[in-house]
């Protein structure tokens, strides 16, 4: 049987009237081009005008005037519930209105409803919605089980937070007491200590699986998605901690132990070094494990080729810096798989001598990483033009909030500029097809500029424009005056590509001999930009992987 635990609503109110009359005069303001405010558009005998009376929001108008054709009316509501029908528990919020314009004998209606529903008995979670569920057959739906990725009880907490601040102040305590009400059915407040909601009902659903689990449970909410997983519980027993080593494919009893005291669950970064360096080698550093797991940089993809070509003694080099990038994080990530990148292309090129010679001084490796800059250019000879539309200039070109002033870069000369102002390797970059590089100046007569990088690919039909990189001076973090400059750099640019009049980039390249060579450019099946005319750019990249 149906029990009602807890409920709060809410509804609010609009009647307009409007009068039942209008002047003729205004229609004159249509020959002699006065404006006039009351009326916007020319008025029809399907269209008329309507002028504004008065407004009321009490309910006693609403329900007076419903199908009075001089009156618009609207009601809006939110309902939450918590409800417990035998071994189920569950939280609803219902939220929608109806509305009748004036003049209008129909109504237009949207209802909406959102859940989180327990199985006590089988400690089975359905988080979901149900969107124009009026429509019936047409209206938007979604069901997941045991899902708690991107924690739908937070999702939720912030969704009824945000309906019911619409109707009232005290919005944070009927959401907290909602939610108190809902968790207390499920695990009765047994040994909650510290935990949130979110932790209360992963554990809540652990328990009841019989899995075995950390102090640390709450960070392995990815890995608990998919079948895959709950296979491998129940192969090793119903540990959890066992299950994420096998699926990927992880060994040895430093890792296990950094994975019961880890605070975020980094694996892919983990793997990376591994690959690397080598299991031995990292197992030889129980802290660098932790810190890896740890770590909320994204990993990158090795190249098969650099793995060959580095010998010993310079990868023991390349794990300092390592642990610079993404364990003290000293350096850019960024400019960190650039120069793994450059090695291998350099090496590729006939640059046998080379030597990974920087291993934990900054300004070395800076000047390590300006040097294969420079020697990437040499096997790169030729003038580049990068050719974009000519409205992408003027939207980029436009400034933002009045003093930073966007360039967008798009030759041999800008981009070389660009590098030796900024003493960073952004010229090597003039020949990927998928990059978009703009120089933002901070005021007219300011030194100061920064260098960002637009990564563009196309998913469903849409293309999308992602903030790669954007670096100072000598590649030094940006600090906290660009942060709102960037976020309206990035509006622009994805206004840009996705303008009708967007055509992808393409290239002129006018080599030593004289010879001139364009290129178009087309994407790929993984929604990539790759040159029509291989490598114009004189780029060893086909070789090896090196996708972030």
């Amino acid at each position: 049987m149906k029990e009602e635990i807890y409920k709060i609503s809410f509804k609010k109110y609009n009647s307009i009237k409007f009068k039942d009359h209008s002047s003729i005069f205004p229609r004159n303001s249509y020959i002699t081009g006065e404006l006039n405010l009351d009326m916007l558009e020319v008025p029809t005998q399907k269209h008329p005008f309507f002028k504004m009376e008065f407004s009321n929001s009490t309910e006693e108008c609403f329900v007076e005037n419903f199908v009075n054709p001089l009156y618009s009316v609207l009601v809006q509501y939110v309902m939450v519930v918590v409800e417990k029908n035998e071994d189920k528990v569950s939280i609803k919020m219902f939220q929608g209105y109806k509305e009748r314009r004036e003049g209008k004998p129909w109504f237009k209606i949207n209802k909406n409803v959102n859940y989180i529903s327990v199985n006590t008995k089988t400690g089975d979670v359905y988080h979901g919605y149900i969107h124009g569920y009026q429509k019936k057959k047409k209206c938007s739906k979604s069901i997941r089980r045991n899902c708690f990725i991107n924690d739908p009880l937070n999702a939720l907490k912030s969704q009824i937070k945000n309906a019911l601040s619409y109707y009232s102040e005290n919005a944070y305590d009927d959401v907290t007491k909602a939610f108190s009400e809902f968790m207390f059915q499920i695990d009765q407040r047994v040994n909650f200590e510290n935990l949130n909601y979110s932790d209360r009902l992963l554990r809540f659903y652990l328990n009841k699986r019989g899995i075995k689990y950390p102090n640390n449970f709450n960070i392995y909410t990815e890995a608990l998605f998919g079948p895959e997983i709950k296979k491998l519980i129940k192969k090793k027993n119903n540990r959890l901690v066992d299950a994420v080593m096998a699926k990927n494919g992880l060994t040895g009893k430093k890792v296990k132990k950094a994975l019961h005291e880890c605070t975020n669950l980094n694996i892919n970064l983990y793997i990376t070094a591994r690959k690397l360096f080598g299991e031995d080698w990292l197992n030889q550093d129980g802290d660098t494990i932790l810190d890896l797991l740890n770590s909320t940089i994204g990993s990158f993809a090795v190249p098969e080729l650099f793995l060959e070509l580095v010998t010993t003694e310079e990868l023991k080099r390349v794990y300092t810096l390592f642990k610079q990038t993404y364990v003290h994080q000293n350096l850019d990530t960024y400019t960190f798989v650039d120069h793994i990148r450059m090695y291998t292309e350099l090496k590729m090129f006939g640059e046998h001598e080379l030597r990974w010679t920087s291993f934990d001084d900054k300004q070395e490796f800076r000047k390590e990483h300006l040097d294969w800059t420079d020697k990437i250019q040499h096997y790169k000879k030729g003038r580049y033009t990068r050719n974009y539309p000519e409205y992408m200039y003027e939207m980029i070109s436009q400034p933002l909030l009045d003093d930073f002033y966007p360039i967008l870069l798009d030759s041999s000369l800008t981009y070389n500029e660009e590098s030796n102002y900024q003493s960073n390797c952004v010229k090597g970059y003039i020949g990927k097809p998928s990059c978009l590089i703009i120089s933002v100046r901070c005021g007219q007569f300011s030194e100061e500029r920064a260098t960002i990088e637009y990564s563009l690919t196309k998913k469903d039909d849409k293309i999308f424009a992602d903030r790669v990189q954007s670096l100072g001076k000598f590649n030094q973090k940006l600090d906290a005056q660009w942060t709102t400059v960037l976020l309206k750099l990035d509006q622009v640019v994805l206004s840009c590509v996705r303008d009708e009049r967007f055509e992808t980039v393409k290239l002129t390249k006018e080599c030593s001999n004289g010879a001139v060579l364009n290129s178009d450019t087309y994407w790929n099946n993984d929604g990539k930009l790759r040159w029509v005319v291989q490598n114009i750019d004189n780029s060893y990249n086909s070789f090896f992987a090196m996708e972030l």
